[in-house]
């Protein structure tokens, strides 16, 4: 489950904030790296967060 207390993430659509609560997918890589999938409540958007 996602930490809410986190600062929210950028849409690299239309750099609106994305609060955790709408992270849809968090995984890690063979490599180490975390992807971290959302949608963005303003563009509606499924993007990549970084």
């Amino acid at each position: 489950m996602s930490d809410d207390t986190r600062s929210p993430d950028r849409c690299p659509d239309c750099d609106q904030p994305i609060a955790n609560s709408w992270i849809l997918v968090e995984y890690e890589e063979d490599d180490g790296t975390e992807d971290i999938w959302a949608e963005c409540p303003t563009c509606r958007d499924v993007v990549e967060l970084e």
